[in-house]
């Protein structure tokens, strides 16, 4: 049972797009097991960035105050942020696995992959 019901992915910050750029082949299993670890982080991120929303609100509603609490609130958001990264997520996972494969293919080709430089502020 999903804790939050259920869901359809939205992409977000055109994470839909991101999907083109994988393999055609869905059975690589590099992929596969990149893919899944890139998963696996955007869950944990998601999880932690609950945890500390939950930081900025009184305490209270759903449950009680104690170290008991605490640890199911920790687990609840775990919960919550793998849910939310094995239904698509932010995107992260996505971006992490078009780097990957595109610098892979850069690999590949012999080509070295130049960093891209950080966008001046005004």
């Amino acid at each position: 049972m999903d804790p939050i019901g259920p869901l359809t992915p939205a992409p977000a910050l055109g994470a839909g797009s991101l999907k083109s750029t994988e393999p055609k082949d869905p059975k690589d299993k590099d992929t596969r097991q990149l893919r899944q670890t890139a998963q696996e982080l955007e869950g944990v991120f998601l999880g932690l960035l609950l945890k500390s929303m939950r930081g900025t609100v009184s305490q209270g509603g759903l449950f009680g105050k104690g170290t008991d609490s605490e640890m199911y609130r920790d687990m609840f958001e775990q919960e919550v942020g793998r849910t939310l990264a094995r239904r698509g997520g932010i995107g992260l996972a996505d971006m992490i696995v078009r780097d990957q494969v595109l610098r892979k293919a850069h690999e590949s080709k012999g080509k070295p992959q130049t960093p891209n430089p950080a966008p001046e502020v005004p």
